[in-house]
């Protein structure tokens, strides 16, 4: 899974392990923190077209790369389920940018910081 993430992910991945193997087919993730990307890009494989990984971070460098990467992996993978919100991870509950929250209620199955 990690010959179709681009190099610059894996480069600039700061996490401690794979926590991906918890993970099954429709499952709908969101990562703390997350970067670079690396696990969500992982976790887009295991989870399939059926299932959404989400990323929410505070650093604009970072979500600059992982956005940029989310385009070639949807192309590498055949399906965009990855997305990405800018934000604090004490303060998903509350208004983003735009209508709504940047976490809706009762929309994630798994949790993860790495």
């Amino acid at each position: 899974m990690l010959q179709l993430i681009p190099d610059a992910e894996v480069e600039r991945d700061y996490g401690c392990g794979d926590p991906t193997c918890r993970f099954r087919p429709g499952d709908r993730v969101l990562d703390l923190g997350s970067g670079s990307g690396k696990i969500l890009f992982i976790c887009s494989q295991v989870v399939g077209a059926d299932g959404s990984v989400l990323g929410a971070d505070r650093n604009p460098d970072m979500l600059s790369l992982s956005r940029q990467d989310a385009l070639v992996m949807a192309d590498a993978i055949g399906y965009g389920n990855v997305r990405f919100v800018e934000g604090a991870i004490e303060a998903l509950d509350e208004q983003g940018h735009g209508a709504g929250q940047l976490v809706p209620d009762a929309s994630i199955y798994i949790v993860l910081s790495n």
